[in-house]
């Protein structure tokens, strides 16, 4: 399944339309809605859920809703995606496309559509994602042309916890003399146990902070 956001929204069936189609819903609380590796929430808590229609074919829809806030307006982000999963030997992969919309005042025209491969060997994942289209002006961040780079690795620890360190690069096709450099690359821990995760996030920007962040999240799996 598509990883939409950085505290991953899992599911668990909850229908079965036939023996080889599923739809499933999540729920999740997080103390600060953080993707990667910058706020989206202002680092305030944010509340969000989704539905996805899985296939035994490999193929998956579904969409995903939170409240964000960037400091300008508050209001509510929609992303809508559909992609293909499947395996070669034991090498796991995902295609997906996805649709970001931000039904919030002043951002209405921020929507912007993306491509995204990521594949997975055991403990490890490597993913690229690229935007394909933006209602965003040309030369600005997140406009068309960005391309976000991404790595895991995961480790099993005693009593059913498990441990995440992630490592991923944002580098934006813009006009940096008329817009500067928004590049920047993060990292991040997140300890997980059951529903709730504990994260500790740190980006290092050209421009905007880069402070520690530390957070958790709940996810009920329906």
């Amino acid at each position: 399944m598509l990883d939409i956001k950085k505290f991953t929204l899992a599911s668990l069936t909850i229908m079965s339309f036939s023996a080889s189609a599923e739809v499933s819903m999540n729920l999740g609380v997080t103390s600060n809605y953080m993707w990667r590796g910058v706020t989206q929430s202002n680092d305030s808590a944010a509340i969000s859920g989704g539905i996805d229609y899985t296939n035994d074919n490999g193929l998956y829809a579904g969409v995903w809703t939170s409240n964000v806030d960037f400091g300008a307006g508050s209001g509510s982000e929609v992303d809508l995606y559909v992609g293909y999963a499947s395996s070669i030997n034991s090498i796991d992969y995902d295609i997906g496309y996805v649709t970001y919309t931000y039904p919030v005042s002043g951002f209405e025209d921020s929507d912007y559509r993306e491509v995204s491969l990521k594949t997975s060997y055991k403990s490890l994942t490597l993913g690229v994602a690229l935007t394909v289209s933006s209602d965003i002006d040309d030369n600005q961040a997140f406009s068309t042309g960005d391309i976000y780079t991404h790595a895991s690795y995961s480790f099993k620890l005693p009593q059913e916890y498990s441990l995440t360190l992630t490592g991923g690069v944002y580098t934006f096709d813009e006009n940096e003399s008329i817009f500067g450099d928004n590049d920047y690359n993060h990292i991040q821990i997140d300890i997980n146990k059951s529903d709730f995760t504990f994260s500790v996030s740190k980006a290092a920007e050209e421009s905007g902070s880069d402070n520690l962040k530390v957070f958790a999240g709940w996810t009920k799996l329906f």
